[in-house]
């Protein structure tokens, strides 16, 4: 029951990369000793205001994608897709109160780096309310990357639209528990394209200290990057009617404002 993500959706054991894609993360600073397993690691420290990974947020994300930590209480868990480079840009910092938060212009500067290095899917597990110059910076970088992973929110019923998740061509992702239930606190709305595991989900610490459980959707958006890194290296399609096409129908029946299509299926992939 502790490890129940990679299970639900179908993910038995961590499968390398047959080649190395670029993943850029825009989230706190990683923290690499956690057991990373990647083909290369670039890192620019963007945000200026205190802790740059408030509460191992991008950490977390990180080891969500590929990681495999050291230890015996880390002994079982897995990220999905060891093999990849990743692009951490550190926009997560904390506010005058001391709560983690991204500045509108940290963020965008860290899109311009993940592009400038070479990105070719991002992982963006921040969200904010809607504006004009965000919108914008997204939709010129969205024809250069091959998908745009972005969680969809942690508002609940009446959180409204969330930036970049609610922009055309991202692939906007809720979260869901261990027994196929939405999470109570995720955002709803028809943009939503699918939802993965990211209620009570189980990460590793920076130490062998018995790891910890998060709940949000930014845990659940990095199982699809994960999905999405998997198959590009492989020359296989990633746009969101593939993942859907795959994806398993949850109730209620249908497309529905809080899990989108259904629930990421991983699937065959060939060697």
């Amino acid at each position: 029951g502790r490890l129940y993500a990679t299970a639900l959706l179908g993910i038995d054991q961590p499968q390398p990369l047959p080649q190395p894609v670029r993943v850029a993360m825009l989230d706190g600073a990683v923290e690499p000793a956690i057991g990373l397993e990647l083909a290369g690691f670039e890192q620019v420290r963007i945000a200026s205001s205190g802790d740059p990974d408030p509460g191992q947020h991008g950490t977390a994300v990180a080891c969500l994608l590929a990681c495999r930590p050291r230890g015996p209480a880390n002994a079982a868990f897995f990220g999905p897709s060891p093999g990849l480079i990743l692009l951490n840009a550190a926009v997560l910092g904390r506010d005058a109160q001391g709560r983690p938060q991204a500045r509108a212009l940290d963020v965008l500067r860290g899109l311009d780096w993940s592009l400038r290095s070479g990105a070719q899917v991002l992982n963006v597990s921040l969200g904010a309310a809607p504006d004009a110059v965000t919108a914008r910076a997204f939709a010129l970088a969205r024809p250069k990357l091959a998908a745009i992973v972005a969680a969809a929110g942690n508002g609940g019923a009446d959180g409204g639209l969330v930036y970049p998740a609610a922009l055309p061509g991202v692939i906007a992702v809720a979260a869901m528990d261990a027994r196929l239930r939405p999470y109570r606190d995720g955002t709803r709305g028809s943009w939503i394209t699918l939802a993965a595991p990211g209620v009570e989900v189980w990460v590793p610490g920076r130490a062998d200290d018995g790891g910890r459980y998060v709940s949000g959707t930014s845990f659940a958006a990095p199982f699809v990057t994960a999905w999405v890194a998997q198959r590009l290296a492989r020359g296989l399609p990633v746009d969101a009617a593939t993942l859907c096409a795959n994806a398993r129908d949850v109730p209620p029946a249908g497309r529905d404002v809080q899990t989108g299509c259904g629930l990421l299926q991983w699937g065959g992939l060939p060697r």
